[in-house]
């Protein structure tokens, strides 16, 4: 009968989900000093936005059981709520870059990259 409560206790565990539109910061681990939002969530991985470092975004896919384990000892530290409008941008920047891969050409990419230069044009 114990056995059964133990089954029947973690087919129906809750599960820690992080929050809506919440900045973390990372301050442990590969990607300490980074600040995360999540953006997508699967069956077994969540997708989020790392913000900071070299590039301004990096998309990360990490194991639900990490987010769990990172959330509940303290890896991943709740900074603030973020606004609607930079949580959009995120979104926005996550669809074009699940829609283009970097291994497929970003018709984008071009056109950023035109009329974004450093350097003046003649």
């Amino acid at each position: 009968m114990k056995n059964f409560w133990t089954v029947f206790k973690k087919l129906f565990k809750k599960r820690i989900r992080p929050g809506y539109r919440i900045l973390y910061a990372v301050t442990a681990g590969d990607y300490i000093g980074k600040f995360i939002v999540f953006v997508a969530e699967d069956d077994k991985k969540y997708d989020v936005m790392a913000i900071g470092g070299k590039e301004s975004f990096e998309l990360l896919s990490i194991p639900i059981k990490d987010v769990e384990m990172g959330l509940k000892s303290g890896v991943l530290d709740m900074v603030r709520k973020i606004p609607v409008e930079l949580y959009n941008i995120l979104q926005s920047e996550y669809n074009i870059r699940m829609r283009f891969p970097e291994n497929k050409p970003n018709p984008y990419s071009e056109f950023y990259e035109r009329y974004n230069d450093d350097e003046p044009t003649d």
